[in-house]
């Protein structure tokens, strides 16, 4: 009897969002024209935005506005018009318990938090959305605000959303580090190692690390055989990301070789060092 233990059976209603139609995840195109189109109409529409929001909103569209007013219709790049809006302690704050507790009706909240990281995005139809990024890891804390003319592929079910977070000390899972084993693999199944934490197994895909903390993003896995999704080599995973089927980061569904047997990378989780070096 194989003794691999492979953690729990992928739910098949998430296979369902790991690949989507073509372009989903992808930031739209568009020309100058039809960007400032966008963003006018996100101005007309502005009224429509509750009041405990609306400071937010006005903040995105100007940024916009001011953006556009330096823009070319020579610069076919449109990242160079999307405005950054500039976030302070105090507005984040007020973002924060706004978006974590809006009741009403006319805008759709989303926050996602990470162990030293949190993303808050508000959506209201016809006007756009406020995706808002702080970093929260040290005393000074940043942001990195940007409004978009559209509903923001954030809003979409992720793999990112509710992610369980397992402390677990660096020195337990370095030597598991898979990330050279898949990107030198290409369009061949890599053999990973994995590390065993609270009982279960991880292929450990990619890792950050400073002195004061150290994460990995550590992913469960099933026998392919008892996988309902697609599954993808290495190289075909970052095809799928690049045409926009699937969000970047996604390994869901990606081919490794665990003591001789194929598996299926199905669900993942942070493993979080938080002591100094």
């Amino acid at each position: 009897m194989n003794q691999l233990q492979m953690g729990l059976f992928f739910d098949e209603s998430s296979v369902d969002i790991a690949v989507s139609e073509s372009g989903s995840w992808n930031f739209p195109s568009f020309n100058l024209r039809e960007y400032q189109r966008l963003v006018t109409e996100a101005r007309a529409h502005i009224s429509s935005v509750p009041q405990e929001l609306m400071p937010f909103f006005l903040l995105g569209v100007e940024a916009s506005e001011q953006s556009l007013s330096q823009a070319s219709t020579d610069d076919l790049r449109p990242s160079q018009w999307r405005a950054v809006a500039h976030f302070n302690d105090s507005m984040w704050l007020e973002l924060n318990v706004v978006a974590t507790s809006f009741e009403g009706s006319g805008a759709e909240c989303k926050v996602r938090t990470a162990p030293r990281s949190k993303v808050i995005g508000v959506y209201v139809e016809g006007v756009g959305s406020i995706i808002v990024h702080g970093w929260l890891s040290t005393g000074d804390c940043r942001y990195w605000a940007e409004f978009l003319p559209w509903r923001s592929c954030f809003f979409r079910p992720s793999f990112r959303d509710g992610v369980s977070v397992i402390p677990e000390v660096y020195c337990r899972w370095e030597n598991a580090v898979s990330c050279m084993q898949f990107s030198s693999a290409g369009d061949k199944v890599p053999s990973v190692p994995t590390v065993k934490v609270n009982g279960r197994e991880y292929v450990v895909t990619s890792a950050v690390y400073s002195r004061e903390y150290r994460e990995g993003e550590a992913w469960a896995f099933v026998r392919l055989r008892d996988w309902a999704g697609p599954s993808f080599t290495y190289d075909q995973n970052i095809k799928e990301m690049e045409a926009g089927r699937k969000e970047r980061g996604d390994q869901r569904g990606t081919l490794a070789k665990i003591r001789g047997e194929i598996c299926v990378l199905s669900e993942m989780v942070i493993l979080a060092d938080h002591s100094s070096l």
